[in-house]
Parts: C-alpha cells; sequence; structure tokens
C-alpha cells in the first residue's frame, strides 16, 4: 500500500484502520503522517470516527496514547 501511494492513478485517497493495534505501534504515525499528507491520503481510525487530523492535539495525543498502549 505504501509503494502505491506514489501513484497517481492509485484509486484510494485514504485508508481506514479497522484495529489501531494492526496499523502502528510507538511513533509510526508520526513518521508516516508527512507521507500521507505528501499524497493526499487520509488516515481514518475507528477511535477518532473518522479520520485522523495531524493538525490537531487531541487526535496526536490519542495516537500517541494508542502507540504507546500497543508497543511491546
Amino acid at each position: 500500500m505504501l509503494a502505491a501511494l506514489a501513484d497517481p492513478d492509485r484509486g484510494f485517497d485514504a485508508i481506514v484502520v479497522g484495529e489501531f493495534e494492526r496499523a502502528f505501534y510507538g511513533d509510526q504515525f508520526c513518521q508516516l503522517a508527512p507521507l500521507l499528507k505528501i499524497y493526499g491520503v487520509e488516515l481514518w481510525l475507528p477511535e477518532l470516527n473518522g479520520p485522523v487530523d495531524a493538525t490537531n492535539e487531541l487526535h496526536l495525543s490519542l495516537l500517541a496514547l494508542l502507540g504507546v498502549h500497543f508497543e511491546a
């Protein structure tokens, strides 16, 4: 999926994560967020009932908490 981000004909503009622990741990989201932004792809999480807003401190706090919680 990451390789497909740069393809302008990729056929998707969002990634929907059903379970956070299957997607990220630690600070992986912070590393991936700039790449998603460059290619205009949103990330949706059930914990947020929709898209992640990387400029929203509450969203970032939740992602940090989830990342620490599911690390290890």
